[in-house]
């Protein structure tokens, strides 16, 4: 028996109480279009946490520990909603799509198997809203809080007249989140799942990080250059040149997460530390790394090769994302 494509969570929240701080926030805040080649730019949203604590960054996957935006200042039952929940929450985002809409068919890494999935809580919606996992169709109402397993493929169509709101709720899988499923979901998962429980309390599996840290370079390929630094029991990897950092937590002795990707220290045939990059989770394809203390001059000019081809690769995924934007509004005219 496959896992669930949907679960609906044994909590539901006051839809008419949503539905004022909906309002407050679309009153006071602007709606950022979320970028992806699967939509035709209408689709939007408001940052209610997010990776730098701003309400316009509406970035999907979460990169450390999230912050809560001036939004949920004005918003009182949208926090207290987040306080309810008995699990860690990265991003949050209140997502909207115009009626007659649709968002094609995607996939996301986050899941079960590398301890982060998405949760949706629908504040405005019709039964001519529908979101489809796997040809799998499902309405949620307003107030109801559903797991989707988005690592399939999936879409959502809107066919009603109105402006489909939800709130989409990345969070950590821990016992917290678990006790929410239903018994006969719960069960059926855990048969068929691989599930990455993230402790609630990573101290009790965090040793002495500052020997992780520090510059590195992978050996493999071209050879990045990023730096690995710790902060609250995790530590943050980046590739210089590129704007984001990302926290790996720890989920056992010398191995780290960050959703797909691991990070891991192995010996070498000496008993020395090695430390890999395992891309998706992937042990055929994993990199080794060496650490160092400072940047050589080599290093620096480096440093700005890898910034000009982050750049390029972002005005590539953009142009993309745009010239796929009028393909859409161009097949819908016809």
């Amino acid at each position: 028996m496959p896992s669930p494509n949907f679960i609906k969570l044994n909590i539901e929240f006051d839809p008419v109480r949503l539905q004022e701080d909906l309002k407050r926030a679309e009153e006071s805040y602007k709606k950022i279009e979320v970028i992806g080649p699967y939509n035709d730019g209408s689709w939007s949203g408001i940052a209610l946490r997010s990776n730098d604590g701003t309400s316009e960054d509406i970035e999907a996957f979460n990169q450390g520990d999230s912050k809560d935006t001036e939004v949920l200042q004005h918003c009182p039952y949208f926090k207290e909603v987040l306080g309810q929940l008995s699990f860690s929450s990265g991003v949050v985002r209140l997502l909207f799509l115009p009626a007659g809409k649709i968002i094609g068919s995607h996939r996301d890494k986050n899941s079960w198997r590398n301890g982060y999935v998405r949760l949706h809580l629908p504040i405005v919606t019709n039964e001519n809203v529908t979101m489809i996992i796997d040809d799998e169709r499902k309405y949620m109402a307003p107030g109801e809080l559903w797991f989707g397993d988005f690592s399939k493929m999936h879409s959502v169509e809107n066919h009603s007249d109105l402006n489909r709101v939800h709130m989409v709720i990345d969070s950590y899988v821990n016992e917290g989140l678990l006790s929410l499923l239903p018994k006969e979901d719960r069960d059926a998962l855990l048969a068929e799942e691989d599930v990455l429980i993230i402790p609630d309390e990573l101290e009790t599996v965090c040793e002495d990080l500052d020997k992780y840290t520090g510059f590195y370079r992978s050996k493999a390929g071209f050879p990045v250059l990023g730096k690995i630094t710790t902060e609250n029991n995790k530590l943050y990897i980046t590739a210089l040149g590129f704007p984001y950092n990302f926290a790996y937590h720890q989920t056992a002795p010398n191995h780290f997460r960050n959703m797909s990707n691991a990070l891991k220290t192995e010996k070498d045939a000496n008993g020395n530390p090695v430390l890999y990059f395992v891309p998706d989770d992937n042990e055929a394809n994993k990199i080794e790394i060496t650490l160092f203390e400072k940047l050589s001059l080599l290093d620096r000019l480096q440093w700005g090769m890898q910034a000009l081809l982050v750049k390029f690769g972002f005005l590539v995924f953009y142009s993309w994302s745009f010239t796929m934007k009028y393909f859409y509004k161009f097949f819908k005219n016809k």
